[in-house]
């Protein structure tokens, strides 16, 4: 059955301060453009909270319209029924854009993760098929999680890994890198060429928090010193770079 598309006030709509994917006026003002060349194509999604309505999906719509002076917005009602139903639909719609970078699809599959073991607290156990990570179930995996993550995730992969259409080693992947990352590292990455490198993040990801810091500083401090993750470990370790040959060793994937 087709959502019902109906008008709403803007001055009717509230956008949630926690919200998923950073918002980015740049964008805004550019996907205004285009509405004011070819119209609104996609219409947002909202759910009724008391006599207000939430914004669920659609912030970068919503602020170029405002951009051109709209006073309305077509949208549709959402079937969420809390917070937590309402980010697993913010969410999955993220997940099938594009051009999410590696570091915001990491955070997306993390708060997916979270928001749907709250609302299935059976998953955080690992359900009735959580000894299927044992007799070797996991050799193909990029890596093979601790007890306490398999116990955490599987629940969580094993009924959404389809559907976002990744595999269940991506997604365990995803979310160990941002829980890894401290959270000063994933403010500093963001907007960098590292927030898409996915070989770059998982190897910042498998350093101490203080590391972390220090391989930052040597890749976006004032004066960098390396151009890659690799490099910026190799000066921390011993205080300048190898030749070239002694490095090829640890280089892992391309940017």
């Amino acid at each position: 059955m087709t959502a019902e598309i109906t008008d709403i006030n803007l001055s009717e709509i509230d956008i949630p301060e926690d919200r998923v994917r950073s918002f980015d006026p740049d964008e805004a003002a550019g996907l205004a453009a285009t509405i004011a060349e070819i119209g609104l194509q996609h219409p947002i999604r909202l759910r009724a909270v008391g006599n207000r309505f939430r914004l669920v999906a659609g912030c970068k719509r919503l602020e170029a319209v405002r951009l051109l002076g709209w006073k309305a917005i077509p949208y549709t009602l959402s079937s969420a029924t809390n917070d937590d139903k309402a980010r697993i639909e913010e969410v999955l719609e993220n997940l099938a854009r594009p051009k999410l970078v590696k570091l915001d699809r990491y955070r997306h599959l993390y708060e997916l993760k979270v928001a749907y073991e709250r609302l299935h607290p059976e998953a955080q156990r690992g359900g009735d098929r959580g000894n299927q990570f044992t007799g070797g179930k996991l050799q193909t995996l990029e890596f093979v999680p601790d007890e306490a993550e398999q116990t955490q995730i599987f629940g969580f992969t094993r009924v959404n890994a389809e559907k976002i259409g990744l595999s269940q080693s991506a997604i365990f992947a995803a979310v160990k890198i941002w829980k890894d990352l401290s959270v000063a590292s994933r403010q500093r990455c963001a907007g960098t060429w590292l927030a898409d490198h996915q070989a770059g993040l998982k190897q910042l990801s498998e350093q101490s928090h203080t590391d972390q810091a220090k391989v930052l500083d040597i890749l976006f401090g004032e004066k960098p010193q390396a151009t890659n993750v690799p490099d910026a470990l190799t000066i921390l370790e011993t205080g300048g770079l190898k030749p070239i040959w002694k490095r090829r060793s640890r280089r892992s994937g391309t940017r």
